[in-house]
């Protein structure tokens, strides 16, 4: 042996061969879209200020009246003390409201974070203790919660405010002045530790995401995209933002027709595009939604059943990412046949490129066909982490020795567990950690865990936490389960 002290996790495995297949796999340039996200919204508006921009429940807005409206809040909430890189949380049940919110937010240079009613007093105390917000946007039906927030300004976002508000004036803030590396939205997610953790987005990360998204799941100014997710659920952004920058139409039904008539709603406005998981989807029959086009499933992994009744129907794709990689990174385009593997998340999208790495060491990347982590890279990466650590932001590495990237030599590590295929796309296999996604949503066990035990009365306590498979309506899902 050259070096018998060598470790094994530290001896590089790869043959030539394998290595120059992969790296002829993700040999292609990356570029940066360096924009802002209400600046290409606002260009669509200057495009064509008549067009249909949201179809919801409670309102219709163009592009020209929404940049209209947001650019009028933006200046109120310029007034209320609201600075560049400030964070601005945002509670609203679906409405066309919720996006003049969170579009003004970002004209007025802060970032939009997304609180959810239903989660405990105490998930959202730690959000607003996270970002040190000062301001925050609601719905009049949730106007309790912010009073129990205590923050110094609400402000209630509904039609009857804006004859309130002042137009454009000299004696108004001049408007914000918004960098493409600034933050654009906080995405909160679970964490180990029990508090929740923000994800950073930026304008550029997110924009080039969004560019990267269009071109790989066929969303055009053509596209009527059904905002269904949850505002707290990374995948509300793309249904919102990255159709506003397609120049497409956002769909918002109400929460009650959201649960209750979600095929009819579907049809009475005439969705062509969605994003499900693959639980939400089962409940749904092909023949029920005829105006879907493309159906997105990402999240969690759909049972063969489901792609067998679904991809000769509409344009199936199976996408996949982490928040950290802003919101997808690969798409799979299924057969129209159904024989496509349900766990093939396939290649990568424009902006970003995929490796897999020896789940032991990053520094040496994985032979073909063998498990490994995934790991991103591109101008599509998060910053970091909120108020983090730098153990906290382990997940983001600066250089690898095996990229040839000069400009986009940062990349994170997914920590899920993969493998190439043949082809080059790539089959997802588990995670390296305790971290789960339970329909859609990233869930640490350890932050489950450590709620349990201080519900119980103690750190002293044991407490275990898994998850069990179960079938809902037919379709393989999992379902939590604490010991004690």
């Amino acid at each position: 042996m050259h070096n018998p002290d060598v470790k094994v996790k530290d001896l590089d495995m790869i043959s030539e061969t394998d290595f120059n297949t992969i790296r002829r796999w993700n040999d292609y340039p990356l570029h940066s879209v360096d924009a802002c996200v209400h600046g290409i919204i606002q260009q669509r508006a200057c495009e064509r200020p008549d067009s249909l921009a949201i179809r919801a429940w409670d309102d219709d807005l163009t592009y020209g009246r929404l940049d209209d409206l947001a650019s009028r809040l933006a200046l109120h909430l310029r007034l209320c003390g609201v600075n560049v890189g400030d964070v601005v949380p945002f509670v609203f049940s679906k409405s066309a409201w919720a996006v003049v919110a969170s579009l003004a937010t970002l004209k007025a240079g802060a970032a939009a974070v997304a609180l959810s009613p239903d989660h405990p007093l105490a998930r959202s105390e730690a959000i607003i203790s996270h970002t040190q917000a000062s301001c925050i946007l609601v719905s009049r039906e949730h106007h309790g919660l912010a009073d129990s927030l205590r923050l110094r300004t609400t402000i209630v976002v509904e039609r009857d405010l804006f004859p309130r508000l002042p137009a454009n004036s000299t004696e108004l803030p001049a408007a914000a002045t918004v960098h493409p590396q600034d933050p654009a939205f906080i995405q909160f997610t679970s964490g180990s530790t029990g508090e929740p953790k923000g994800i950073i987005l930026e304008h550029r990360a997110f924009c080039t995401s969004a560019a990267g998204q269009q071109r790989s799941q066929n969303m055009t100014q053509a596209s009527r995209v059904l905002q269904f997710a949850a505002y707290t659920f990374d995948a509300a952004l793309q249904e919102t933002f990255t159709t506003l920058m397609a120049g497409g139409v956002v769909c918002i039904p109400s929460e009650q027709d959201r649960t209750s008539r979600l095929a009819a709603v579907m049809r009475e406005m005439e969705v062509n595009w969605a994003f499900f998981t693959p639980t939400l989807c089962a409940t749904l029959e092909p023949s029920s939604v005829p105006c879907l086009r493309t159906l997105v499933l990402g999240g969690e992994a759909p049972s063969p059943e489901l792609i067998r009744t679904w991809s000769s129907r509409v344009n199936l794709l199976n996408g996949y990412g982490p928040s950290e990689c802003c919101i997808c990174c690969s798409v799979h385009p299924v057969r129209s046949d159904g024989s496509d593997s349900p766990l093939n998340i396939g290649v990568a999208i424009p902006g970003v490129k995929l490796w897999i790495v020896r789940p032991e060491n990053y520094a040496l990347l994985a032979p073909l066909g063998a498990i490994g982590e995934l790991v991103a890279q591109g101008p599509n990466l998060a910053r970091g982490y909120l108020n983090a650590s730098s153990a906290a932001s382990l997940g983001f590495v600066n250089e690898v020795p095996w990229s040839t990237d000069r400009r986009f030599h940062r990349v994170y590590k997914t920590g899920d567990l993969v493998r190439y295929q043949a082809d080059g796309s790539i089959e997802f296999v588990g995670r390296k950690d305790t971290q789960i996604k339970l329909r859609g949503q990233r869930v640490e066990l350890g932050e489950i865990a450590s709620h349990v035990r201080t519900h119980l009365g103690g750190a002293a306590i044991q407490v275990a936490v898994d998850v069990a498979p179960v079938s809902l309506r037919g379709t393989p899902t999992q379902q939590l389960l604490a010991f004690f």
